[in-house]
């Protein structure tokens, strides 16, 4: 597993998000856990959503660190599949990209 590490204008890296443990826990920067987040995008505002593929959900990762799942439950076997519906209740299979627009 592999922490999310932005590159920031004086070449830094720097941690923010996860420590390098796979798993499922919404928290603030090192705290959160990530399993496999393959698809990445930043919304205008900053934010960054992923596809945190083998949680099977979306989750965002806020300007100021802290990360909340926005759809799917974070199941990585029991509750994988594909339905429409409120956030908590939809599913998704190995979610690997995704896009915002504008309006995020």
């Amino acid at each position: 597993p592999v922490p999310l590490h932005p590159l920031v204008p004086e070449s830094e890296v720097v941690t923010i998000c996860g420590k390098g443990r796979f798993g499922y826990r919404d928290g603030h920067g090192t705290e959160a856990m990530l399993n496999a987040p393959m698809g990445l995008c930043v919304a205008p505002s900053g934010s960054i959503y992923v596809a945190d593929s083998y949680n099977n959900c979306i989750r965002k990762i806020a300007v100021d660190g802290e990360v909340t799942t926005l759809a799917g439950n974070g199941s990585r076997t029991s509750c994988m599949g594909h339905r429409d519906g409120p956030r908590s209740q939809s599913l998704f299979a190995v979610p690997y990209n995704l896009a915002v627009d504008a309006d995020e």
